[in-house]
């Protein structure tokens, strides 16, 4: 395999806007748990099943989910962008993962009483993670406070991994 140097920038670009773009669809699973929240409160409330029975059933149903809609994304990245086959494994996981995170806080948002409120919460979330993920200000210029946010955020990590994988 020849592999030059010219093409690094783009292969990023590519990488990244794969990458930013699959974990913003998130937003549809607040509107969607929150509308579902009412539904589980009341089979709840009515003995159908228990919280933990619930979160247990979605958490199983979720993982395998998340790794699923990851390889439908990484599988066409690796192929359009001719990226090495080695590290197919790795590009799938780091995705997987960081779906994982964007759904977490997903359901974490949709407990909020307006799915309006949730969504906007969410979106807020996804923009703070898409500024301070690395790409377009270095860690260092980042004021103090907003850098210890920045480290906690899943593309500063997922990102960086995902680009490196590629």
């Amino acid at each position: 395999r020849d592999e030059t140097q010219d093409t690094v920038e783009l292969r990023a670009f590519f990488a990244s806007f794969a990458f930013l773009s699959t974990t913003l669809f998130t937003v549809v699973v607040v509107y969607a748990l929150n509308v579902e929240l009412a539904t589980v409160r009341f089979e709840v409330r009515e003995g159908f099943y228990s919280y933990l029975s619930y979160s247990l059933a979605v958490t199983w149903h979720q993982i395998p989910m998340m790794f699923l809609s990851a390889l439908s994304v990484v599988l066409p990245v690796w192929i359009i962008g001719n990226l090495p086959w080695e590290r197919f494994a790795l590009g799938w996981l780091i995705l997987s993962m960081t779906l994982i995170t964007y759904e977490s806080c997903a359901q974490l948002l949709s407990l909020i009483v307006s799915p309006l409120l949730g969504i906007v919460a969410f979106i807020n979330f996804w923009f703070l993670d898409f500024v301070f993920c690395g790409m377009f200000l270095a860690h260092d210029a980042i004021i103090w406070p907003f850098r210890l946010l920045s480290w906690a955020l899943p593309s500063v990590w997922g990102l960086r991994s995902f680009i490196w994988a590629v």
